[in-house]
């Protein structure tokens, strides 16, 4: 075993414990025989809600009214929660040996109002008063510049969908909005898969290029700008779709994750005042999108598979065929360079795989987004080779003239 294998073992081990203990729940000690509170988390930015949970770990049960037995200050100053919500005032009952969360959604405008330090006092009346605090934050520039410009449109379209055109249907809204944002990258798609194949058909002359000047890579360099601007294809050209869809596609995960959450009012534009995120069907064809994991998911990952694969063999198919790799000889200067055969390996097999096995833990409503983006990929792709097909026969034509 090398010295390059070694320091990957060691990176990939180090990956590991990070993502384990970046992502497994933490454990929280709660005390026996005792009544206690926690908030998780204890810092909030807003327009998020913090979780209350009381532990009622005792053998007697006790029941409170949240306006009457709850008291909840701002700054140091006391807060009068009738004035921001009727709903909140209720009885409640917490059970022997029991884990109760107390629910604070009721209350998203007061938390919205001010960012502040909240002290929660619970009194319990068998065994006192509890207290937990947590701070409340406002969102900094940059998540508020990504909310402005990303999230809040399409949460703002989503919720405008299911209020005036899908009945309060998620899932329908989730196909209108997937058309909509393909239609929107239209163009920019076309170009990419226009852009893809032209670099592909410029393999022999980069290859040339590289092997020619692979002792002179500022030459080298400059070459294959010239040879770009000749051609008129971008290196980038193929990655700036992909780049526009990864905050849409993470933007849609919060939205759909979140469509019911009534937080997301604070991000609700004045024209859907009268929209109530909890009427919202989540059920599509009798499945439910906000689901993750599952027998479904486990379908839909294979149909997201297949579905890939024939979009990237498409892609593949599309472009001329690689030539035939000359032996090396003696002398030749090498060439660190990814070979376009085991790109195109990738981009067959392991690209759809990597897509099927995400489905398996995203919301069934975002593999569903991703399957209709797909399939209209399938179609422009269709046309781009039919395109290069006719200007082959074309180019033919000419040349035998």
């Amino acid at each position: 075993m090398n010295a390059l294998k070694i320091i990957n073992i060691a990176l990939l081990s180090l990956l590991i414990v990070l993502f384990i203990n970046l992502f497994q729940p933490k454990q929280t000690t709660i005390p026996t025989n005792e009544i206690s509170i926690a908030v998780t988390p204890n810092n909030v930015t807003i327009p998020s809600i913090p979780k209350v949970t009381v532990h009622n770990t005792t053998s007697d049960a006790f029941s409170i009214n949240t306006c009457n037995d709850i008291r909840l200050t701002q700054n140091s100053q006391p807060v009068k929660i009738e004035t921001f919500s009727t709903d909140f005032c209720r009885d409640v009952e917490f059970g022997a040996n029991s884990h109760t969360e107390l629910a604070l959604s009721s209350l998203h405008k007061l938390f919205a109002s001010k960012p502040a330090n909240y002290i929660l006092s619970l009194d319990t009346h068998t065994a006192g008063e509890r207290n937990i605090s947590f701070q409340v934050e406002a969102p900094g520039f940059f998540r508020n510049f990504l909310r402005t410009l990303i999230y809040n449109p399409i949460y703002n379209l989503f919720a405008g969908l299911i209020a005036f055109v899908t009945d309060y249907s998620l899932g329908w809204a989730i196909v209108i909005v997937t058309v909509i944002i393909r239609l929107i990258l239209l163009y920019p798609q076309h170009r990419m898969l226009e852009n893809t194949r032209k670099m592909a058909s410029l393999n022999p002359k980069i290859r040339a290029i590289q092997k020619e000047y692979a002792n002179d890579r500022a030459t080298q360099g400059m070459k294959m700008m010239e040879l770009y601007k000749q051609e008129k294809v971008s290196p980038m050209g193929s990655c700036l779709p992909l780049l526009i869809q990864f905050p849409i596609l993470i933007a849609l995960y919060w939205v759909i994750m979140g469509i019911m959450d009534i937080s997301n009012i604070y991000h609700r534009y004045d024209f859907l005042a009268a929209f109530n995120p909890t009427e919202i069907n989540t059920f599509f064809f009798g499945q439910n999108l906000l689901q993750s994991g599952g027998v479904v998911a486990f379908v839909l990952a294979g149909i997201l598979m297949l579905t890939q694969f024939l979009q990237s063999y498409l892609s593949i198919k599309a472009q001329p065929p690689l030539p035939k790799e000359e032996p090396k000889k003696d002398g030749d200067p090498a060439m660190p360079t990814l070979d376009p055969r085991v790109m195109q390996k990738m981009t067959l097999y392991v690209f759809p795989f990597m897509i099927g096995i995400s489905a398996l833990f995203f919301p069934i409503g975002l593999g569903l987004y991703w399957w209709i983006g797909l399939l209209f990929m399938i179609v422009q792709q269709i046309f781009v080779n039919v395109q290069a097909e006719k200007q082959k026969q074309k180019g033919e034509i000419v040349t035998r003239k």
